[in-house]
């Protein structure tokens, strides 16, 4: 069925809170599915990934030596966890379940809050996840310490205490523990919640823990009761409150900040824009004689009502503000302290730094200071959140899913303010240090310091057709060309160079088509000179610092020694062709820098497209490959990459072939585990570099990529954001040791690259603030243009929202072109519309080209009288390719809100207007000179039909009440109208955020459901005799991804990787098509049927259609694998991936968790064997020849996604 993984995992904060680790206060940030731990300088600690979506995160120990965290899920397990202050990695300490299996839900999900007691150590935690029940978690926090002189005393069950206690309040919005006073023996909760009639509360309660019981607090029992007797009466929309100095309480509103002390109001303050965001580190102020006035953990009177504090806040205009209270019964004020993003959580890591969370934005470490009340931002990590829609573009050929090249995902980003269209594509990012212009046809570049020791380089040589420059660094630091009447240099630079650099005895060698000089490296002055024989020219070479080879014209190789003022030629071979191109190699892995010299000589060669192996003692071949094919070998490389030998050949098209060398014969290596990647369209030249001291391979071409290997020996390619580099070579610099100098088409730039390491586990990002909410995008091809509808939503006004249609050009993003709607009318869905005309419409239409494409948009008009709208439009633009600017052509009014729109050939589109799906036909009227759109056909009988995917004929329907619906269109054929039949439906009723249809097989089907589950179904087969047969949606995949996917759509964002790549890999195959038949998918096939999603976290991945064979081999390899993978708070995978909604409940099936069996590959070879042979709790056996071919098909797989 289908193999899931992440491309780009969730970046929205959901919450944070600060952490004592290493001596020194972090922050510890819930990223949905992972916690993420942050220095105060900004820097990512650890990322620690979970088998759970975090509900709730809160530090628990009192003691900075043992920093340990309590999580809660959505799945209704809790743990404690310590983290190791070395390794930083977590431990389970404690864990429990607060799962009910009787009770109903909350309505508003699972809402919790802790309290540590600086007296007794106690930590207390209460989890609000059913009606009517708060569960409470209470243990020693002071436990948890590990001293170094004592062993780790072994936590007990029973040293955790947990209860259930029913309150009267039903709808609970929040809770939250009020400090009490040191004669108070437990806390006070409070408890935000609302009636019938919407009316807001706050309750306080003392919880009597040892009693399980809530008490409501009466006047006589303390100072503190007489003010919460009862519940107490809040602004009608009160989102959260808290308790900033024990005995009060701040209430947070859309327009106001209030603070209640002993149920009083002290001050109403009124807030710019909705507050979304409170700092939980109270700021206390300083006396007069500069002692610190009394912090929240001082004794509480009645009098206090004076008590002064202070707070930070975060609205939805991505403000931070200041709360100030003065005391003395003085008003609140507000104070602006500069713009970050729409904070969802504010965590101070110290008095001038402060941690800015967001959900919608992008989070921000920051420097603060409150005595000047100013802002600045040392620190952004990047947020997708939330990922409404998206487009996926192919890049590098003519837009088919086989082409070369690599896509690359448009997505609407962002909320209000933040809201952002963000351009990703998997690869290495460049990150440039300084560039020079209008420098145009560099065919080579090579790199020269004073010595082989040298930790910088100093100059870089350019080759041209028929000339050489020499750039030097000047004093200032910049590249200046050489100057041979101040220095005169014996470097040759009225030709082209082939080959330059350091050797050994402080020397520099130039190679030339005519000959080869040996220069001082500090005088550039001649040293020795080799020439070709009479007659030949050197056409091919390679070197390293000891020696030299290379190719003459007439089918030669000349092998050459570097001695101190010397070229020693050491002989000479023949070969059997013209070479293309060589290289040296020291295949037993020996270092060149100790003196010892390279064994082999690796040549390409033309006519027969092979690569040879010679000997440079013997000069004898000692291996040969032939690669295949009419293309030939442009450029070969040996290189070490995570401990394995490959040879890599770049092919004239752009493919990359790579083998595994080794020495299994006297005779010499062998090799082996040929693999051929697509990078580019044009020749490539292969060239190492080294960055943070690892070996890589850079594949300059019109396409250029990284070659890297991953830690666990996957060889792994990553294109970069860079386009046709024509030469590149390492250029180090002090302040970028890892720099790297690239020759493109019309420039030379100095640029670093990204954490080559962590390539493959992230996407390329880049930015193009919008300012306002993205909700629909659209790619039209023809024009170059994307559509983007968006919503003015940024909290500047409460009456309602401005909805636009932008048009943005798809290369630079700029903005073109817009449409303004009513402002009681919002867009919600778009789509490509193409018509034909005849002759006379082209005239008449002004168009050159027999089809018109145009955009077609679907709208709601909003009624403030009814939360649901009851009439919409369907609004079609023409888009003027050049100019890219909208013009309406025609509408269509609507009974109902038109929330999707699909194209469906011809003049046609397929609309849902709530409980119907229509098909609507664009008309020419020649006459008129003007368009018509009328409906063709409808089918009713949905009740909220949402969302629409469109393939061929078919189109399936998200009706976020009943599930999937299959209707086929068909057109009109004579006197028979066209129509809209039901061919297809799921029995069960889930709550959809999207349908979609795989790319491969027309009888498979994805959708997801609001718990964050996605679900496949499959049609049956046409020849079932009964009708109820025939309609039946089949459940063949149910799957927990963890959070709600919003879009679904074919596309890729994994290099073309050519098929038949890992031998022996398919010889573990022996199904069919997406789970179907009985042949082997071949690689290009399973790319093609790749799906991209996109979530409301922020999240990216990729789903692939697996044949049945692949899919049994994974099978049992991940039901194998979670005996022998530590799972972190012993959160069970099977659990994670369970699929559990309101309607349903079972174990996850028909889907591969890409991203859990991957892991495999990491095991030692011990674990890998006893995980394939299932050798622990009862495993199965997994269905492969031998763990060398599941490695195989995993690294497929992971290249493929």
């Amino acid at each position: 069925m289908f193999y899931a993984s992440t491309n780009h995992a969730a970046s929205s904060t959901l919450s944070s809170t600060r952490l004592a680790l290493e001596g020194r206060d972090c922050i510890a940030v819930n990223k949905v599915t992972q916690i993420q731990l942050l220095s105060p300088d900004g820097s990512i600690i650890s990322n620690i990934p979970l088998n759970a979506r975090i509900a709730f995160l809160a530090a628990v120990s009192l003691d900075p030596l043992t920093p340990a965290l309590l999580i809660a899920t959505t799945k209704h397990k809790w743990a404690v966890l310590k983290i190791n202050a070395d390794s930083k990695t977590p431990s389970t300490a404690l864990r429990g379940s607060f799962y009910q299996s009787l009770s109903t839900p909350a309505a508003n999900g699972i809402l919790a809050a802790s309290f540590i007691c600086s007296d007794t150590g106690l930590f207390t935690a209460a989890i609000h996840a059913y009606l009517g029940v708060i569960h409470f978690v209470q243990f020693d926090g002071s436990s948890l310490a590990t001293h170094p002189s004592s062993p780790l005393k072994k936590q007990k069950r029973n040293s955790t205490v947990e209860t259930s206690i029913r309150v009267k309040e039903l709808n609970i919005l929040q809770v939250e523990f009020i400090k009490p006073g040191k004669d108070r023996r437990y806390p006070l909760v409070g408890i935000l919640h609302q009636d019938a009639k919407k009316a807001r509360s706050i309750t306080v309660y003392q919880l009597d823990f040892p009693n399980a019981q809530l008490l409501p607090v009466s006047p006589n029992a303390s100072h503190l009761d007489r003010g919460w007797s009862r519940p107490l009466s809040v602004h009608p929309d009160t989102s959260s409150f808290s308790s900033p100095s024990g005995s009060g309480i701040l209430t947070f509103s859309h327009t106001l900040v209030s603070y209640y002390f002993n149920g009083a109001c002290v001050f109403n303050v009124a807030t710019p824009a909705p507050l979304t965001g409170v700092c939980e580190q109270i700021q206390s102020f300083r006396d007069a004689d500069g002692d610190e006035d009394m912090g929240v953990d001082s004794v509480v009177k009645n009098e206090d009502v004076f008590r002064r504090f202070q707070l930070l806040v975060g609205d939805a205009n991505a403000k931070i503000h200041l709360l100030t209270y003065s005391g003395s019964g003085e008003e609140g004020v507000l104070s602006l302290i500069g713009t970050a993003s729409a904070a969802t959580s504010i965590t101070m890591i110290s008095p001038s730094t402060l941690y800015i969370g967001s959900h919608s934005g992008d989070s921000y470490m920051a420097d603060i200071d409150l005595n000047s009340q100013s802002l600045s931002i040392k620190e952004t990590y990047p947020n997708l959140a939330p990922m409404i829609d998206f487009v996926h573009i192919e890049s590098g050929g003519s837009g088919q899913t086989g082409t070369a090249g690599q896509g690359k995902i448009v997505a609407c980003c962002g909320h209000g303010i933040d809201g952002s269209l963000r351009v990703m594509r998997n690869g290495v990012g460049v990150v440039d240090v300084a560039e020079i212009e209008d420098i145009e046809g560099v065919q080579g570049i090579w790199a020269g310091s004073a010595s082989m020791e040298a930790k910088t380089d100093d100059m870089l040589v350019l080759s041209f057709i028929g000339e050489t420059k020499v750039l030097c660094m000047d004093q200032d630091g910049d590249l200046a060309e050489w100057d041979l009447d101040e220095n005169p240099s014996d470097a040759i630079l009225e030709e082209s160079t082939l080959n330059f650099g350091n050797v050994v005895h402080r020397q520099l060698v130039q190679i030339t088509g005519s000959r080869i000089v040996l220069l001082d490296s500090n005088t550039k002055r001649l040293r020795d000179t080799w020439t070709p024989p009479a007659g030949s020219r050197i056409v091919k070479s390679g070197f390293n610092t000891h020696q030299l080879a290379v190719a003459l014209t007439g089918n030669v190789v000349v092998y050459l020694e570097v001695q101190d003022g010397a070229l020693n030629c050491k002989g000479q071979l023949e070969t059997e062709h013209e070479v293309s191109c060589i290289d040296l190699a020291n295949i037993a892995g020996a270092d060149r820098k100790e003196g010892h010299l390279a064994q082999f000589i690796v040549a390409g060669m033309w006519n027969d497209g092979s690569v040879r192996v010679f000997h440079t003692s013997t000069f004898q071949q000692v291996s040969k490959e032939v690669l295949g094919g009419d293309l030939f070998p442009r450029s070969v490389k040996v290189a070490t990459l995570a401990g394995i030998q490959y040879l890599m050949v770049g092919l004239g098209d752009g493919q990359l072939i790579s083998f595994t060398v080794e020495t299994r014969t006297k005779s010499g290596p062998s090799l082996s585990n040929r693999k051929k990647f697509t990078l580019g369209t044009q020749p490539l030249n292969l060239v190492g570099f080294k960055s943070n001291g690892v070996e890589h391979i850079f594949a300059a071409s019109d396409l250029p990529a990284v070659v890297y290997a991953e830690s666990n020996q996957k060889l792994m390619c990553s294109n970069l954001n860079l386009k046709s580099v024509s030469a590149v070579c390492q250029f180090r610099l002090p302040e970028t040791p890892n720099g790297l100098a690239i020759a493109t088409l019309n420039s030379l730039k100095i640029a670093s690259l990204d954490n080559i390491n962590k390539a493959n586990h992230k996407l390329h990002v880049q930015k193009f603030a919008l300012n306002e909410t993205p909700r629909r995008i659209m790619h039209l091809e023809s024009s170059g243009a994307l559509v983007v509808l968006t919503g003015k939503d940024n909290a500047e006004s409460y009456a309602g929202e401005d909805s636009l249609v932008r048009v943005f050009n798809d290369q630079t993003f700029e903005s073109a072109d817009h449409f303004s709607l009513p402002m009681n009318e919002a867009a919600l869905g778009v789509c490509n519309l193409s018509l034909s005309l005849d002759g006379a419409g082209i005239a008449r239409a002004n168009t050159s080209s027999s089809i018109r494409h145009f955009v077609a948009v679907g709208t709601a008009k909003i009624d403030s009288r009814n939360d649901d709208p009851k009439f919409g439009r369907i609004l079609v633009f023409s888009l003027d390719p050049t100019s890219k600017k909208l013009a309406l052509v025609t509408s269509y009014d609507t009974k109902g809100p038109a929330y999707s729109v699909a194209s469906l050939g011809d003049g046609l589109i397929a609309a849902t207007f709530g409980s119907k799906v229509q098909v609507l036909e664009l008309s020419y009227n020649e006459e008129t000179n003007s368009f018509n759109m009328a409906p063709l056909c409808t089918q009713f009988g949905l009740i909220q039909a949402v969302y629409l995917s469109v393939r061929d004929n078919i189109l399936v329907v998200g009706d976020i009440i009943r599930s999937v619906f299959l209707l086929e269109f068909c057109p009109a054929t004579g006197e028979t109208p066209a129509k809209l039949a039901i061919t297809g439906r799921d029995g069960m009723f889930e709550w959809n955020t999207f349908v979609a249809t795989c790319p491969t097989n027309s009888r498979l089907f994805l959708a997801g459901e609001n718990n964050c589950n996605l679900y496949a179904l499959r049609k049956q087969d046409e020849t079932q005799q009964l009708q109820d047969e025939r309609m039946r949606l089949d459940l063949v995949g149910a799957y927990h991804l963890g959070e709600t996917v919003n879009a679904v759509k074919p596309g890729t964002l994994a290099m073309n990787y050519a098929s038949g790549a890992v031998a022996g890999s398919s010889s573990a195959a022996g199904g069919g098509v997406s789970g179907e038949g009985n042949e082997v998918n071949t690689l290009n096939e399973i790319r093609a049927s790749s799906l991209l999603y996109c979530t409301a976290n922020g999240s990216v991945g990729t789903l692939l259609a697996l044949d049945a064979s692949r899919f049994r081999v994974l099978s049992g390899l991940q039901e194998n694998l979670e005996s022998h993978l530590p799972a972190v708070g012993e959160f069970s995978h099977s659990e994670w991936r369970t699929y559990q909604s309101e309607k349903r409940t079972q174990e996850s099936t028909g889907f591969i968790d890409g991203d859990f069996v991957q892991q495999f590959a990491n095991l030692s070879e011990v674990e890998m064997r006893a995980v394939f042979e299932g050798a622990r709790n009862g495993g199965v056996a997994v269905e492969s020849e031998s763990v060398e071919t599941v490695l195989g098909i995993l690294e497929e797989l992971a290249l493929l996604s």
